[in-house]
This record gives structure tokens, C-alpha cells and sequence, in this order.
């Protein structure tokens, strides 16, 4: 379908496309894929919304030569830092003092620790804990794996190290009014895809998306945005499918995501990732 194919750099997010929330799990043919793929001589990945914090060290196990953590904010190549993004603290603050007084729920994702209020604190540990086959597991890596700490015991030079906000409301309309007012100096979106009955929003500094991480992982490597494949599933994704010269959605995918891919490949625990690299002749 592709021709032959030379060295390419592949992008790949987590949740969804190559963690499988259904199973609790990194499918073992994702991780085929992924061996193969590297011993063929492509360059692998993760570019992930997930903060450095909240990626357990399996993921750095993996045959993956960098990650692009926080959505862009903060890359890192064969265990070196190559770029981070952080909040200005007079804006944090500012930021913080406006979720406070409309009620809003947040994480403060740091390069070293991250910050919780007490809502998503209990959403996260629900995400984790939800299958019951996997709870004593799945707790233990939430509380003693991930480097996540309650509000009120964020520090004065932690406001320093923050590359990404999540914030979560029931109010839509709330949510989309206060992405559309940010400072200059910082730009949002909403995800598509409710949590249930709470819409979920991200906040980065300006210029900064999982798009800008390719192509600084690509400047680094001398390579050249056609020689690049971006795979993903939420609104997250959407900047690095369009941006790569390949974009590549999950069957799982929301809808926006596999309307601007070249082509759809089947869902997460279907083996998906796998089916994808088939098809681009990458293994």
C-alpha cells in the first residue's frame, strides 16, 4: 500500500492505542510489532499526553528510542531531556486562583511530581482500580508507581515545574468559555469524548502539542516530516495525526481522529497496533 519503506520515525500515544484500558495491558502483539519494527530500523516513540510521572517504567522497557510526555511538553531521547515547556509561575497562579473560584477540577502534571485536587485524585484511583481481576494490582501501581500528591501539599518551587494542566467540570459550557478566555501565553482544547458527565480539557503552553514534538524529535535526528507516522485515538492525538506525514487511528478512536487519518486500523484490543504496522509494511 505504501511502497517500500525506508526509515521512518513512528509516533505512538498510550491510552488507547498501545495500552489497552479494556484489558489493563500493553497486548503482546503490540509489543511484537514494536520489536520488529525496531530490528527493521525504524525509529519508535511514545508520544503520550501522560506527564513523565504517570508513565510507569514498563513503558521505558519498551524498544523505544524517546518519549514526548505531557502532549509535547517535554521530550525526552535515549534518557536526556532535548526540550521542556513550563508555565510561567505569575500565570499558574493566576490559572489556579480563577479554577478556585469556579469550582473547577484540576492536575497540576509536573517533570518531577504532580499535583491532584481531591476529585480527580478519586477519578484516577478509579481508573486504576476499576477492574476488579486487577484492584490490588492496579492500586499499588496508583499509589506507590506514580508520583501523584494532593493539592494541598503543592510546594513553592513545584509552581516552577508544571508543563501541563487537565481540568475536568460537569458544566460544558463552563469549560469551553474558559479554554476560549486563556492568557496569551497558553492555549487549550476540549476533549471530544466525555468522561460520563464530565468534559475534560488540557492546558499547554503556547505552541506546544504532540504535533511540535515530532518535529523536534525529527530536527534531532536530522529526518524530515514525510519520513514520519503518527498513531492515536483521542482529541489529544488530533495535532500529530494531521501534522505526521501519515496519521494512522485506532478503531477505538473518537470520530474527529479518523476522519483526518489516512486509514483506520482495528482497535486497541484487537490487536490494532499490529495490524497497523502490517499495513504500512513497517514489519
Amino acid at each position: 500500500m505504501y511502497g517500500d519503506v525506508m526509515k521512518k520515525y513512528i509516533f505512538i500515544d498510550i491510552d488507547g492505542t498501545l495500552f489497552d484500558p479494556v484489558n489493563h495491558c500493553v497486548p503482546e502483539s503490540a509489543k511484537t510489532a514494536l520489536q520488529l519494527a525496531k530490528e527493521n530500523g525504524h525509529e519508535l516513540f511514545i508520544c503520550t499526553g501522560r506527564p513523565k510521572p504517570v508513565v510507569e517504567s514498563s513503558y521505558l522497557d519498551l524498544p523505544v528510542s524517546g518519549i514526548i510526555y505531557a502532549g509535547g511538553g517535554h521530550i525526552v531521547i535515549n534518557h536526556q531531556t532535548i526540550y521542556t515547556a513550563l508555565f510561567p509561575k505569575d500565570v499558574l497562579l493566576k490559572i489556579l486562583d480563577d479554577f478556585q473560584k469556579q469550582q473547577i477540577s484540576y492536575t497540576l502534571e509536573g517533570i518531577e511530581r504532580n499535583y491532584y485536587t481531591e476529585w480527580t485524585m478519586q477519578y484516577f484511583r478509579n481508573y486504576f482500580c476499576k477492574k476488579a481481576s486487577a484492584e490490588s494490582e492496579m492500586k499499588d501501581k496508583f499509589e506507590h508507581f506514580i508520583d501523584i500528591k494532593p493539592i494541598h501539599l503543592l510546594i513553592e518551587e513545584d509552581l516552577q515545574q508544571v508543563s501541563k494542566i487537565d481540568l475536568f467540570a460537569k458544566n460544558d459550557e463552563r469549560i469551553h468559555e474558559y479554554i476560549k478566555n486563556l492568557p496569551e501565553c497558553v492555549e487549550g482544547f476540549v476533549y471530544s469524548v466525555p468522561i460520563g458527565d464530565v468534559i475534560e480539557a488540557e492546558i499547554l503552553v503556547s505552541g506546544v502539542s504532540k504535533a511540535s514534538g515530532i518535529d523536534r524529535v525529527l530536527k534531532y535526528y536530522g529526518a524530515k516530516l514525510e519520513d514520519s507516522i503518527a498513531i492515536g485515538d483521542s482529541t489529544n492525538d488530533l495535532a500529530m495525526i494531521e501534522h505526521a506525514h501519515i496519521g494512522v487511528a485506532m478503531g477505538n478512536a473518537c470520530d474527529e481522529i479518523k476522519e483526518k487519518a489516512a486509514f483506520v486500523t482495528k482497535r486497541v484490543d484487537e490487536d490494532g497496533l499490529y495490524h497497523a504496522f502490517k499495513e504500512l509494511k513497517l514489519i
